[in-house]
């Protein structure tokens, strides 16, 4: 019995020893609105990834929600339950004992962390460290010349703004 209690103290204590580690990877270089985005998540071990599957934060909810595409059903497209965050340009994949988030055109609402989560292992060891996604987006260049009014902007003909090279403008 003493035997008994060693070994459940100890798996009690030590969680960690069933358990592999998820690993999350994603683009090395910068990311543009519009570009195809993949993110790729493995394990350490030979571990099952049937029960993997990616989160991303919301940062006005304060809260991870799982990351689904959205699915095609009787009326049309439908989302999930409120605990999901669906987006209509991924696919989620599995291949070669990875799971892959494929996400098309991403836009700047789509950037942030992202991590992949493990259904069958307990906290903190069924999750991924997040990975941060920033979204580049350049907006629209507006010129303005002091003095002239919008319509006399728009009714006079059109000229080229010329720059010298190395100059920048705040």
């Amino acid at each position: 019995m003493k035997g008994f209690f060693i070994f459940a103290t100890l798996a009690l204590v030590y969680p960690h020893w069933n358990y592999a580690s998820l690993i999350l990877q994603g683009p090395e270089v910068p990311v543009e609105e519009g570009d195809l985005v993949t993110l790729e998540c493995q394990s350490d071990s030979e571990s099952n990834m049937t029960d993997v599957y990616f989160e991303r934060f919301s940062k006005h909810l304060q809260k991870w929600f799982r990351v689904q595409p959205y699915r095609y059903g009787r009326y049309g497209y439908e989302r999930y339950g409120y605990e999901r965050c669906p987006f209509d340009r991924v696919s989620v994949s599995r291949e070669l004992g990875s799971l892959f988030l494929r996400i098309y055109n991403i836009q700047s609402y789509m950037g942030g962390p992202y991590r992949c989560v493990s259904s069958d292992a307990a906290y903190p060891y069924n999750s991924s460290l997040p990975l941060y996604i920033p979204v580049n987006y350049m907006y629209e260049i507006s010129v303005h010349r002091e003095g002239v009014s919008t319509y006399s902007r728009y009714m006079s003909p059109q000229q080229d703004l010329r720059v010298r090279l190395g100059r920048t403008w705040s």
